[in-house]
């Protein structure tokens, strides 16, 4: 996948491969389509946000076909891989989630226990004209509720470091607050600011190369799957991390998954 066309035919192809898509793709509407097409319409689509008749001269299909293959792969892809997205007990052992820490004290964080950064990060969407007031979240993260089984296994101490929202939990540091900090407070809230902007790199990359998606004016609530194509989006994200790695990876000196250990096939 590249920033342009957001896949290029040979990994195009990997990617039907690894994500064992039906070949000839089935659609409700029965369009005789290859799986091969099928996804490069669909993240075509999620690319860039452009308009379905701009797609008809590239893949010689109408915007009716064009809109229904893009959902049917959309809805296959979602459904087949938005489990990845679930906290992932499997992958992070005691061991991974030790080797996490490393990475983080080396790069001059002053925590030793710190595995992660808990954040979040809110979408725009074209305004409804009803039911405005659902579209507005303010739940608080339930991660910490289903991590704190792997931050605290085999007696060990891990945490997650978050901004002063969050504030001072079992598994969650936050920043020093007040307007007097000593030095070593300062020193502390700097070094931790350093290495927690990692966090907004996997938000960014996912509008990076998804930029449908951060096009607030074509995000429409009552017409179109918002929801699944982020989820999809940071799925597809996560394989291309896993093929030419990240911005983070590369920060922390750290190795991601394959593509076939992301999505289970090792």
């Amino acid at each position: 996948m590249d920033s342009e066309s957001s896949s290029s035919e040979d990994e195009a192809l990997v990617l039907v491969k690894y994500f064992s898509l039906e070949d000839p793709f089935p659609t409700t509407q029965r369009h005789s389509i290859s799986a091969l097409e099928a996804l490069s319409i669909c993240l075509r689509r999620m690319a860039y946000p452009a308009r379905l008749s701009d797609l008809e001269d590239l893949f010689g299909r109408d915007t009716t076909a064009i809109s229904s293959i893009s959902n049917a792969s959309l809805d296959t892809l979602y459904d087949k891989f938005h489990g990845l997205l679930q906290f992932d007990y499997k992958r992070l052992t005691s061991a991974t989630l030790s080797a996490y820490a490393w990475a983080i004290h080396a790069n001059e964080a002053p925590l030793e226990t710190c595995v992660g950064f808990i954040d979040g990060t809110v979408r725009g969407t074209c305004r409804p004209n009803k039911n405005q007031r659902y579209m507005f979240n303010g739940h608080k993260s339930k991660l910490l509720d289903v991590a704190a089984p792997c931050l605290s296994a085999n007696g060990n101490h891990f945490v997650l470091y978050g901004d002063p929202a969050y504030g001072q939990q079992e598994h969650i540091i936050a920043p020093f607050k007040g307007a007097s900090l000593s030095e070593d407070e300062q020193e502390f809230n700097e070094r931790m600011s350093a290495v927690r902007v990692s966090v907004e790199w996997g938000f960014g990359k996912i509008v990076r190369y998804w930029a449908f998606i951060d096009f607030s004016k074509n995000q429409k609530v009552y017409l179109q799957r918002l929801g699944k194509m982020y989820a999809v989006g940071a799925v597809l994200t996560n394989v291309h991390t896993g093929l030419h790695g990240s911005q983070t990876s590369s920060f922390f000196r750290m190795t991601p998954p394959t593509i076939q250990q992301y999505i289970g096939l090792e």
